[in-house]
């Protein structure tokens, strides 16, 4: 009944309104994920790496995407259409994002007898695991790590660039201060996920132990 309701749901390719954080969408993939740890059923699996390709799909192009508040195209999932006022705006949810889609990595990564078989696209599942892995890296490399996380103590913090006042004035009084806890979750997730991967892969212990 569950793997009928799955096959038959109705996803936007798109993180408007946080449909990849905690929509439709988000939440597709964490039941994917969690039935697929209690069943093992291949069926569920392929389903939740569809999911997982489709988020990555429609992570912002970094040459023809949109402009955002940092004044670049970012590796980002922005989560308003471009015709809104917030349409520059893309932040600490993005960390969850991306721990929905390493979810699906470190599923792939618990099996090594998925290693080797190919996909569909005929990709192996482990290539699968390991392109999700490098593509959120760069969204944390290049988006998150210096926009929401202090360097100096690696506590969560809205970005001090003065840009990001231009995404009103809720933005402007928040520059600089402690990300509220709800979206320190979504940092962690994305942090987390990504912190077990590495550990399964064992190919960056630094990055590893930072995350």
């Amino acid at each position: 009944a569950f793997k009928e309701t799955m096959r038959s749901l109705e996803l936007r390719a798109d993180n408007n309104h946080n449909n990849f954080v905690y929509g439709k969408a988000g939440n597709a993939a964490e039941a994917l994920g969690t039935m697929y740890e209690i069943t093992h059923d291949r069926e569920i699996l392929l389903q939740f790496i569809k999911v997982a390709d489709m988020m990555l799909a429609a992570r912002n192009d970094p040459v023809k995407g949109r402009i955002l508040w940092t004044g670049r195209r970012e590796l980002a999932w922005p989560n308003s259409p471009d015709s809104t006022d917030e349409y520059l705006y893309a932040g600490e949810e993005n960390g969850d994002v991306i721990g929905h889609i390493c979810y699906a990595a470190k599923l792939i990564l618990d099996d090594k007898l998925l290693y080797d078989q190919k996909l569909a696209d005929g990709m192996t599942y482990l290539d699968r695991a390991k392109h999700y892995v490098t593509e959120c890296d760069e969204t944390i490399d290049q988006y998150l790590l210096p926009n929401f996380v202090d360097s100096k103590t690696n506590l969560y913090t809205s970005p001090t660039n003065p840009l990001f006042a231009r995404l009103g004035d809720r933005a402007a009084k928040s520059i600089g201060k402690s990300v509220p806890w709800n979206q320190q979750m979504m940092l962690n997730n994305g942090f987390q996920r990504l912190a077990e991967c590495h550990a399964r892969l064992g190919n960056d212990p630094q990055r590893t132990a930072h995350y």
